[in-house]
Formats: structure tokens, sequence, C-alpha cells
């Protein structure tokens, strides 16, 4: 994760907690320099905020002391050492479901903290993708069918059953998200990185070949964790931003 922001400064902070001798938490923490301002220094994950703790599930006391208590106070700790002027983290979707029931909880204001919970859209993909169609609104529906119906695309999955060679996977999501964006937005080592993740079993990739020009147009890296996925990036190339087909071909294809 560090070697993605070459010159963001980033540090990893990150701690374990311990009772008894037990790992009772892990706290991913990573301070950069905040954008424009290489004065001061935030918590995040280059463009997003930190993951939140993860407690064990026999020591979700959140909001009322305990092991959350002494990561607060670690966390405001770390910020005065380390000239922190802004913090921000997110409630991972890939944690355990037993902690959705204690949303509630996550409460952090007697710790000096904001809390502002954005939700994302998870999908129970155990009831099947015609199901889940089924559900959707009709017009969303309609253009999953077209794109599907039409043709013109073809979708292709690289994992650790599938790796290919990085030239042949990960190198071109690689160029692809490089045309997008227009500029270098990470290291090679990370992206290297991330497709030994995908050797490992830690995620796949969705590349999106377009049968008339005759190359792959569009990509999206997913990360997966106990039988869970997660979206990590997309990008196309400039040429059909405008045809919205590409992006329904990358989400279903995924799934």
């Amino acid at each position: 994760i560090l070697d993605c922001r070459e010159d963001s400064n980033s540090k990893n902070l990150s701690f374990l907690v311990r009772q008894n001798k037990k790992v009772v938490a892990v706290v991913p923490l990573i301070s950069q320099y905040i954008y424009g301002d290489k004065d001061h220094d935030e918590f995040a994950n280059y463009d997003t905020p930190v993951p939140l703790c993860a407690i064990k599930n026999d020591n979700l006391d959140i909001s009322r002391g305990g092991v959350f208590k002494s990561i607060v106070e670690y966390i405001e700790e770390l910020q005065s050492q380390h000239n922190i002027k802004k913090a921000k983290f997110f409630i991972d979707p890939l944690i355990n479901s037993d902690v959705y029931n204690h949303f509630d909880d996550f409460n952090l204001l007697p710790f000096n903290f904001c809390t502002d919970i954005k939700t994302t859209t998870i999908l129970d993909l155990t009831i099947g993708k015609d199901k889940v169609l089924r559900q959707m609104r009709k017009g969303h529906k309609a253009d999953v069918k077209s794109v599907f119906r039409d043709g013109g695309f073809r979708v292709d999955i690289f994992d650790k059953d599938n790796p290919s060679t990085y030239e042949e996977s990960m190198g071109i999501f690689q160029n692809i998200h490089f045309i997008d964006s227009g500029r270098k937005t990470r290291t090679d080592a990370s992206w290297h990185d991330t497709y030994d993740w995908l050797k490992q079993g830690f995620g796949f990739l969705v590349l999106i070949w377009h049968e008339e020009m005759q190359k792959y147009v569009a990509g999206a890296w997913f990360m997966v964790y106990k039988k869970k996925a997660y979206y990590g990036s997309y990008a196309t190339i400039d040429t059909y931003l405008l045809n919205g087909k590409i992006g329904y071909a990358v989400q279903w294809g995924a799934m």
C-alpha cells in the first residue's frame, strides 16, 4: 500500500491490541501528506479513508470503553506525535456480517471524532444473479439485458485459476488505467503487488474486450476475502466513456 504513492511521504503506523497476550484488535493506520499541504499529514489510504479497526466479535464494546477506547486514545497519541491534521475511517464491507448488527454502536462523539456514516451497495450473490436482476429497477434491468443481447463485448476474468501473465492481464489494466486518468497514479511495484494478490486468490480482474476494435477497452479489480468481493478500482479508455454499456458489462461480468 505504501508503494502506491511515492510522493505522499506515507508511514505505516498500524498496530495490534492485546489482552492477556492474545490479539483482540488489528488497527490499520497510514499517515501521508495532505494533498496540497505538505506541512501537515492525515490518516488516510491515499485516495480513500483507512478501514476502521477490526475487533474480535467477543470484544464488540465499541462505544462503551474497553478495547475501542484504548484504540482511539492511542490514535490520538499518534495524531499528536506525527502532526496529523485530519483523520478519516470507513467501515469495511468485508468485515464479518455479525458486526453489522452493531452499527448503532459506532458513535465516536465521546472520543472527539465526528461520525459520518456513508452506505455502500452490498449484494447477496448467493441468490443468483438472475434474481438480483429481477430486483433491480425497470430501466436498469433493460440496460443490463441490452448489453448481453446486443453483444459486441467479451468478458474475460483473471484469477488464481487463470492468472495469465502480467503483460496479458494486470499489465493491460494498468495501461487502461493510465489512459483513463491521463497520468501515472501508482508505482509499477504496486501494480505487481496487486497481480501477486490475484495469483494468491485475494482478488480477480475483469477485462472487457471490444469485438469491433479488437482490443480491451475497460477493466475492474475486485478484492476477495472469505467469499466476499469488494470493488477496488475501475478504468475505461476515454473513447468509450459515453457508452454506458461498458459499465454494465464490467459489473455483471464480475458477478
